[in-house]
């Protein structure tokens, strides 16, 4: 963006603006704003561009509002490149922070470790919920529940049964689904009374049976004898030409191949499940299913009739399954305990690393310290977390000799001043931040020095300059205090003098930015003295020349300028002549007047503040016509109240705060005189401040508007009997 199109109407009381700003070799453009023309306004509109909303007029909102902001093709700019910065803002914290905390590095090497990690995880999980037919969002929280009587992680949980899974032997129970047993409606069916005591029945009677079994017995039921066959077929046994012999009670039996051991099984099996009171027993309790959602359940029991043995011990069923599952899918169980085990000792390795990280945050922290004065040090709790990128920062702060203060805390104790330095550090932050994902950004920045003492403010202007210098950053700076626009300029760029600097003014509602002449800004007593043949800039200069006297020790001259700006004893008799004789004496480098020596110097301040308020004034600063209007007003206003006291041994010996005593004076003699006693106190509140001045502080009458002063003028001329 080299150039900054800007047409606002109706935003916040900006009835209408329209203004261009080019960003050059000037990156830089500064407003001068006094109090309630523009700046606030102008803020809050691109702030509201900022995020997305709407502007409008909040007095007049039924006021149809326009605002473009474009750059020099007239296309809008990026809404996100625009940054609001406000005088202050409590609430403000940077979502950069995290960003220049977060280490790449590190955080990748952390993910890494992770992905790995949830990889073999994933891969086991895949064929446990095949195994147990449980969603993936359950299968976790069922699993642990089965081992852990407190919530824990999968991890822990996996671990803890590790001995049974390695070292117990098979439980050959993966063919049953977890999911079809485990059934809220299923498991409320089983824990019901009557079907407790059946399933004891169908035990007892089981087990009955098992004992009366050729080869089975209660200790080695049909689920033992499928562990032994499993375990002969899967190491060779039969294949190696080995036998085996089966010896009941009453018989011997010898085994010479796998088929033939499964055939005797399989003939135990059915001499025992075909038993008729068995049978029985089970069709009770398949009759006692009636629900609709057991369904499933009956499907599965009538084709799994042996499970039902182990449903009198539900929890203890709820561990073989899992078991059973695991020793099915061994070799991806024990990857990822592996993979864990590993793991933790890079990521306690990172961890380690990432604490004693100096980050891009503490960088920017260290610079704001060694800038700005403040009572406090930030701190970060969860460094290591917020460098990983895996948790948001958290701070604390150090305050004096008090440690780990919590943010609330601090700001109860701080200064205003100093809760808006903590302000500014989280601007710095958000602008860092910007810098470093190298976002186009342009910054609009309301009065950030304001409320803060000098040593601040100029270290904010310092920090403003070095973000002049990037190559990412535009500024828009607006300011209401004069001084601090006049040092912005002449600090932050003073190669390219006054280019790029603005006095905003409003004139029906219409803001106009008037570029401000460095003659008239930076020192405009400077100019003033080389053109006295000019009689404005000849008068205006008379508040300087008596600062200067004073600075000189010079008492004579001090008080027949003074006698220029009061009326004393011998204002009337003061000449140009006088004038020209002082300026001689105060200034080294000689002036010329061309002016007539022998006019009284009153009647021409008077003259020029007639010729003043008889036009309007040119747009722009007018500091030595707004001082010569200020002048005639105060002078005219003395004249008025010092004939109407008519007390010339009370009046005569007023040697301080003339304007003010004279005031208090009428006030008491003539209480009832109200519209004299209103503009005689707008006399007092407007003229003092803006006649004391010297050539550094001159702010209040810049800020008072020119019609303002012609309209005082004219309303003292009238309490006078005369009309200008």
């Amino acid at each position: 963006m080299k150039e900054l199109h800007l047409h606002l109407e109706n935003c916040y009381g900006i009835r209408k603006m329209k203004a261009k700003f080019k960003f050059g070799d000037q990156k830089v453009q500064l407003i001068y704003a006094a109090n309630g023309t523009m700046k606030t306004s102008l803020a809050k509109t691109f702030g509201d561009y900022s995020r997305g909303e709407d502007s409008g007029d909040l007095i007049y909102p039924e006021r149809e509002a326009k605002r473009v902001i474009a750059d020099e093709s007239g296309k809008p700019i990026d809404p996100s490149s625009v940054f609001v910065i406000r005088p202050y803002d409590a609430q403000f914290r940077s979502e950069g922070v995290a960003l220049l905390l977060a280490n790449e590095r590190l955080r990748n090497r952390y993910e890494n470790v992770h992905q790995e990690v949830d990889q073999r995880k994933q891969e086991l999980l895949v064929r446990l919920r095949t195994n147990s037919g449980l969603r993936k969002e359950q299968l976790e929280k069922e699993f642990c529940s089965a081992f852990m009587k407190e919530e824990t992680d999968f991890y822990t949980c996996l671990q803890s049964c590790q001995k049974d899974v390695l070292g117990g032997n098979p439980a050959h129970l993966s063919h049953i689904v977890y999911s079809k047993i485990f059934d809220e409606a299923v498991v409320a069916f089983l824990e019901s009374g009557d079907v407790q005591t059946q399933i004891r029945e169908y035990i007892q009677k089981y087990d009955e049976l098992i004992n009366k079994s050729r080869f089975l017995q209660r200790g080695f039921n049909h689920y033992n004898a499928h562990t032994v066959l499993n375990n002969l077929r899967n190491h060779g046994f039969f294949t190696a030409k080995h036998t085996v012999n089966l010896t009941g009670p009453d018989t011997a039996l010898l085994i010479r191949n796998e088929t033939e051991f499964a055939e005797v099984l399989e003939e135990e099996f059915n001499a025992i499940f075909e038993d008729a009171e068995l049978q029985a027993i089970f069709e009770s309790i398949n009759d006692k299913i009636t629900n609709k959602k057991l369904r499933d359940f009956r499907e599965f029991l009538f084709e799994q009739q042996e499970i039902l043995p182990l449903l009198a011990d539900l929890d203890g069923l709820k561990k073989r399954l899992w078991v059973s599952y695991l020793q099915d899918n061994k070799e991806y169980y024990i990857a990822f305990l592996q993979t864990y085990q590993d793991a933790q000792s890079a990521l306690n390795e990172i961890v380690v690393s990432a604490r004693k990280e100096r980050t891009k945050w503490e960088t920017v922290l260290d610079v704001f310290h060694s800038r700005f004065f403040v009572p406090f040090r930030v701190r970060i709790k969860n460094k290591a977390d917020a460098v990983l990128k895996t948790g948001v920062p958290s701070f604390y702060y150090d305050f004096h000799d008090e440690e780990d203060i919590q943010e609330e805390l601090l700001f109860r104790v701080l200064s205003r001043g100093e809760q808006r330095a903590f302000y500014l550090m989280n601007i710095i932050f958000e602008i860092r931040s910007r810098q470093e994902n190298g976002l186009e950004t342009l910054l609009i920045v309301d009065d950030i020095a304001d409320s803060f003492d000098y040593q601040n403010k100029f270290a904010i202007i310092e920090y403003l300059k070095e973000l002049a210098e990037h190559p990412t950053l535009k500024m828009i700076i607006m300011t209401h205090n004069f001084d601090f626009f006049r040092t912005a300029q002449s600090r932050i760029c003073p190669s390219l003098k006054w280019e790029g600097s603005f006095l905003a003014q409003r004139l029906n509602g219409h803001i106009h930015l008037e570029p401000a002449k460095f003659k008239e800004v930076n020192n405009p007593f400077e100019s003033w003295k080389k053109d006295f043949e000019d009689p404005v800039k000849l008068v205006a200069s008379i508040p300087f020349a008596r600062n200067i006297a004073q600075y000189l020790g010079d008492a004579a001259s001090f008080k027949k300028l003074t006698s220029l700006l009061h009326i004393k004893p011998d204002s009337y008799d003061l000449i140009i002549g006088d004038l020209a004789r002082i300026y001689d004496k105060l200034f080294i480098d000689k002036v010329k007047f061309e002016l007539s020596l022998q006019k009284r110097v009153l009647d021409l301040i008077f003259d020029q503040a007639d010729i003043l308020v008889m036009h309007s004034l040119e747009r722009g600063i007018n500091l030595e016509k707004k001082i010569v209007l200020s002048m005639a007003i105060r002078l005219k206003a003395e004249e008025y109240m010092i004939s109407e006291i008519n007390q010339p041994e009370v009046t005569s010996k007023i040697d301080s705060n003339q304007t003010g005593e004279l005031f208090g004076q009428f006030k008491r003699m003539f209480p009832k005189r109200e519209k004299e006693i209103r503009v005689l106190n707008r006399v007092s509140l407007a003229t003092p401040e803006n006649i004391h001045i010297n050539s550094f502080m001159f702010e209040p009458i810049i800020d008072m508007s020119d019609e303002y002063l012609q309209s005082l003028y004219r309303e003292i001329s009238e309490l006078m009997g005369r009309k200008v």
